[in-house]
């Protein structure tokens, strides 16, 4: 006996079960198609149904900007901070002959004395100029950040952390192949 075999007598009962049926089926589907895209009252920000929309947009494909945590906003401000000194660190490397490498195997290489003060010399210029007010005299600030040790503590920091991502720094050499390239010359 199928639903649609119910006798008229109790047609009510059928027409009851038919709207159950439809209901279970159609309530799911509305709700997740009105819930989708909207954020739980946790995630929504306490003003982002104020939040000004650019002018000319009226579509519907507009969104919000992303709520401001203590964690976002943490990392936005030292993204460009972290950015400027790893700038710095690449090209300090360069200067003095090394390099970041993935795919060297083995120990990387204990820098000098000297090579070390270098190096931690200009990131420290690039911390304190990102840091300071701009047209403040930084070397002072500088030489004391070396006296002090902090300024080579953080390249040491720097590399340790380069290496605990898999980043080792190691000498800057010459393919033989460039080596043999740049040796030969053509006559015309």
């Amino acid at each position: 006996m199928s639903l649609f075999d119910i006798p008229e007598s109790l047609i009510w009962i059928k027409a009851i079960i038919l709207v159950c049926m439809t209901l279970s089926v159609f309530v799911p589907m509305i709700c997740i198609f009105l819930m989708r895209g909207k954020a739980t009252a946790y995630e929504q920000s306490p003003c982002q149904d104020d939040a000004p929309r650019p002018k000319g947009d009226t579509s519907m494909l507009f969104r919000y900007p992303a709520p401001i945590t203590g964690k976002a906003l943490f990392l936005q401000m030292n993204e460009a901070y972290f950015d400027a000194i790893f700038s710095a660190f690449l090209r300090s490397l360069q200067r003095a002959g090394y390099r970041l490498s993935d795919r060297e195997p083995g120990i990387p290489p204990l820098l000098s004395g000297p090579t070390i003060d270098a190096l931690a010399r200009e990131v420290e210029r690039e911390r304190q100029a990102f840091l300071t007010v701009l047209g403040t005299d930084v070397e002072d600030d500088i030489d004391y950040q070396m006296e002090s040790g902090r300024a080579p503590k953080f390249l040491i920091q720097l590399i340790d952390s380069c290496e605990r991502l898999g980043w080792k720094v190691v000498p800057a050499i010459q393919l033989p192949e460039d080596e043999c390239v740049s040796s030969f010359s053509v006559s015309p």
